[in-house]
């Protein structure tokens, strides 16, 4: 084997063991949980081992992101910098700088379902919807339910009631829970709108499309992740 040959091979051999489990290994410590995750790094070698992806596709499934549960998710970024130099002393992986990503998602009606008891969910309904409401409703044996441009929340506890809204995408970086109406079967019953809910999802957030079908959210856009500083 030549000089260029071996040095080739040597190259490959740090990226394919070094740098492709050092992403994976970083893309699991962002999530609380991934079942499945394939990783596909493009570039020139002499470009990577400068601490330069090019490009990278990521496809993951089963993904538990900060309390919001994802059936299959698929992101491609470009031009990302990372400190290699520390990877290959046992370094954990970092960012260098921000990088946009491209990322397209499906979040299943049982998806949703799991995220009943998560902090963000429970901030939603106490700021929102609570106050509305003579008594605090219990979202651990709710159901919530996709319909086509619709998010349905039905509540069995401590009494039967349902939330009906339709879902839009008024800004790139907000979605609205439109004209709310909350039924009870409470006696008396009650029938009441609600002011339209907005979601902020910050600067950081750009998405371009959302679709509620029946039973299936699926969303694409794009996120900016920041560094560990940022």
């Amino acid at each position: 084997m030549s000089d260029s040959q071996a040095q080739l091979s040597q190259q490959r051999y740090l990226i394919g063991s070094v740098l492709s489990p050092a992403v994976q290994l970083w893309l699991r410590s962002q999530a609380e949980r991934v079942e499945r995750l394939e990783v596909k790094i493009g570039g020139r070698n002499r470009e990577i081992l400068n601490g330069y992806i090019p490009s990278i596709a990521i496809v993951a499934e089963g993904v538990v992101y900060r309390g919001l549960h994802l059936s299959k998710l698929y992101i491609q970024g470009e031009n990302i910098r990372i400190n290699l130099d520390r990877i290959l002393k046992g370094s954990p992986l970092q960012l260098i700088e921000p990088v946009s990503v491209n990322a397209k998602l499906h979040v299943s009606e049982s998806d949703l379902n799991a995220c009943l008891g998560s902090p963000w969910l429970e901030e939603v309904v106490g700021e929102f919807v609570q106050p509305k409401l003579p008594y605090s409703i219990c979202l651990s044996t709710s159901r919530l339910e996709l319909e086509i441009d619709r998010l349905v929340l039905r509540v069995s506890e401590p009494y039967p009631a349902i939330f009906n809204m339709g879902v839009t995408l008024p800004r790139h970086d907000r979605i609205e829970l439109l004209d709310p109406i909350v039924k009870t079967t409470t006696i008396p019953a009650i029938s009441t709108p609600l002011e339209t809910i907005e979601l902020d999802l910050g600067s950081d957030v750009f998405i371009e499309e959302l679709n509620l079908e029946d039973r299936e959210l699926f969303c694409r856009g794009s996120i900016v992740v920041q560094t560990d500083e940022g």
